[in-house]
């Protein structure tokens, strides 16, 4: 059984060697890379040809109208639970800030 299984294993790996041994000089390596950049390339403008074709974008942005209607709609229901809306949230906070910076603090302070 172990004569099998390492019969097998010596298989494959000379497969694997020849595999490795395929690419040996730099320029070999340059024509097998620039090989693939053009598989790649010649892939990327079959897809950007095809998604022309269709009237969907290929990408969302998460600004369509009925996204913003929906998120709209949640921001009312939440106000109308009791929590503030984002906007006049951070708002109040800048006013409140800037109330308490000039009624509470002076702006010069002198060291005796």
């Amino acid at each position: 059984m172990d004569s099998v299984a390492s019969s097998e294993f010596d298989m494959e790996s000379d497969d694997e060697d020849d595999i490795l041994k395929e690419i040996r000089t730099d320029s070999e390596f340059l024509a097998f890379v620039s090989r693939l950049q053009k598989a790649h390339d010649q892939m990327v403008s079959d897809e950007r040809a095809q998604r022309a074709t269709k009237k969907r974008k290929a990408m969302y942005l998460g600004n369509s109208d009925r996204s913003k209607r929906r998120w709209k709609a949640e921001g009312k229901k939440t106000e109308t639970v009791g929590f503030p809306s984002v906007t006049k949230y951070f708002q109040k906070q800048l006013d409140k800030g800037n109330s308490v910076r000039t009624a509470g603090i002076p702006t010069e302070v002198s060291i005796s």
